[in-house]
């Protein structure tokens, strides 16, 4: 494919979103880009009221979120990069979410593992680092769907298409905690958001999957 060089408005912005249209699983692709990262978002909207309401201290919360939480991140990043480098973008994709989806699950039993800086530290950095992977997967597969004569369009789309999902719905995330409230127990809220989180990341991990099972039909540009 030779370099392509838009004339007009109309052939930067359509031509690649037609292009990528007609692929094989295209809206598979779509769907997937959306809702990979949904759920561990709208958690992570919640998760510093959640540490205050619990009675964390707010220089232990930013310790453990700046500290420790960076330092798991960049971690994950880390990881995430060398894994795929040996076993592929799409054998990963599966994986790095399902581990996401754990990390927001393990946060309903923050309360039951005791008010300290440990259990804090250690479901805060498998959280990040789990995040690190996920973001590592969707960045690397989003650069693989990019068609690289419209490279630079293709990526902007699919990435403001990741960010949508828990952009649009993360603003209901204070909403949903009083609704899953149980009483005056907010904790039991916060909870039921983990939990739900949990559930909303399944729909990825099925087209996780998918795309694991038919990588060979995917058409990717390196």
């Amino acid at each position: 494919q030779g370099e392509y060089k838009a004339k007009n408005l109309t052939e930067a912005v359509i031509a690649p979103f037609k292009e990528f249209l007609t692929r094989d699983m295209a809206f598979t692709i779509l769907f997937f880009v959306l809702l990979f990262k949904i759920g561990d978002g709208i958690a992570g909207s919640m998760y510093a009221t959640y540490y205050v309401d619990l009675g964390y201290e707010n220089h232990t919360i930013a310790e453990v979120t700046k500290g420790v939480g960076f330092i798991s991140t960049m971690t994950g990043l880390a990881v995430g990069a060398s894994l795929m480098y040996l076993w592929g973008i799409n054998r990963c994709l599966l994986l790095f979410g399902s581990l996401q989806a754990l990390s927001t699950l393990m946060f309903c039993f923050l309360p039951m593992l005791g008010f300290g800086y440990l259990p804090l530290a250690s479901i805060v950095a498998f959280e990040d680092f789990s995040s690190g992977l996920g973001t590592t997967a969707m960045v690397a597969f989003i650069s693989s769907m990019t068609d690289k004569r419209f490279t630079a369009t293709q990526y902007a789309l699919l990435a403001s298409l990741s960010a949508l999902g828990r952009t649009l719905f993360a603003g209901f995330a204070g909403s949903i905690v009083e609704w899953f409230k149980m009483g005056e127990n907010i904790i039991s809220g916060y909870q039921g958001l983990f939990i739900l989180c949990t559930f909303i990341a399944i729909p990825g991990l099925f087209l996780a999957y998918r795309i694991q099972k038919h990588a060979s039909e995917l058409k990717q540009h390196h």
